[in-house]
């Protein structure tokens, strides 16, 4: 079987891959959005996986979307849990103790996540004949690490920008 893949079988899962990055960045204040845009990318994802026989491009891209929601849902079970124990106990420490854990969870999920991207985009690098999705994998990495000086969530948008791409260069 050839490594040349049709463009026009590429077009629909490009399209919906990249859709879903663009809802997930315009529309992340909004959970419905980024719910949408999770599960448009993830289909697109899919298709491209099974277009270029490769099911690891689908498995590190769910397995990102999974632990940064995982993480976050977490998070907030344990915030929400501080906060009642703070209220219930009337200790505000408890509380703050509980957020602090709850930052520490959401920070080890965007590790994880940061590390699944990266190695998605070493999966998609080969397709696209550029270095885009490689520096798109380098800056989800470095951008995750970052994230707890803040400057990290520039570089991780910068990455999504650079993995749109990355995705509209499939070939």
């Amino acid at each position: 079987m050839s490594n040349i893949i049709d463009q026009s079988e590429l077009l629909l899962p490009k399209i919906l891959a990249v859709l879903g990055l663009i809802v997930m960045l315009v529309g992340s204040s909004s959970i419905g959005a980024s719910i949408i845009g999770v599960v448009l990318y993830l289909v697109g994802m899919y298709m491209i996986a099974d277009k270029l026989n490769n099911r690891d491009v689908f498995r590190f891209a769910l397995l990102s979307s999974i632990a940064l929601a995982v993480g976050l849902i977490i998070a907030a079970i344990v915030m929400g849990a501080g906060a009642l124990l703070g209220f219930l106990t009337l200790q505000p420490g408890v509380a703050l103790g509980t957020m602090i854990v709850a930052l520490i969870i959401v920070y080890i999920a965007i590790l994880a996540t940061g590390w699944f991207k990266k190695r998605l985009m070493e999966q998609i690098e080969p397709h696209t004949e550029t270095t885009v999705a490689a520096w798109a994998g380098r800056l989800y990495w470095w951008g995750a690490i970052l994230t707890i000086v803040i400057i990290g969530l520039l570089l991780v948008f910068i990455a999504m920008i650079l993995e749109i791409i990355a995705i509209a260069l499939l070939k």
